[in-house]
């Protein structure tokens, strides 16, 4: 998949129960490349992407018991990802 900005794509949040609220633009620059903790470095992307206003929501962290879908984290060793919000 092609992007726009390479240091940028798309997640999906959804509720604790599994419904889709929302596709974010995530913000990956800056961000550490050779970390093994994708899950931590996709929760920093929305925030910083947030912060910069192109997430598209006013959210600064993954809100308690949601889920954000990943499906190409940047990162050396990426892969789909799911991240709970903090419980």
């Amino acid at each position: 998949m092609s992007r726009v900005h390479p240091n940028r794509v798309e997640g999906d949040l959804f509720t604790e129960n599994g419904k889709w609220k929302y596709t974010v633009q995530l913000d990956y620059e800056g961000g550490d490349y050779d970390t093994w903790d994708l899950w931590t470095e996709a929760r920093s992307a929305l925030a910083r992407a947030t912060r910069r206003g192109i997430s598209g929501v006013t959210l600064t962290e993954v809100p308690r018991g949601w889920w954000l879908v990943v499906l190409e984290p940047v990162g050396r060793t990426a892969h789909p990802i799911m991240v709970r919000g903090p419980g």
